[in-house]
């Protein structure tokens, strides 16, 4: 796979499918360990530009804490 920014979906789904193949591959100075760091950071950033969760309300936490104490 040719390494390039992601700026589509259809792009960001082809890295995402990339990873996967890819998981589990030895951390060493191999190609497919490089490919496969590339692209997590890669996916990383479109996903933080464009997948953003949006933090909680105050309220949400609150209620949150609380659910978990009972």
């Amino acid at each position: 796979m040719e390494v390039k920014p992601i700026r589509t979906e259809e792009e960001y789904e082809a890295a995402t499918e990339r990873i996967d193949q890819l998981w589990g591959t030895p951390m060493d100075d191999s190609p497919e360990s490089e490919e496969l760091d590339i692209l997590l950071a890669l996916t990383g950033a479109y996903e933080k530009k464009h997948h953003q969760i949006p933090s909680p309300s105050p309220e949400d936490l609150y209620e949150y804490h609380l659910d978990r104490r009972a």
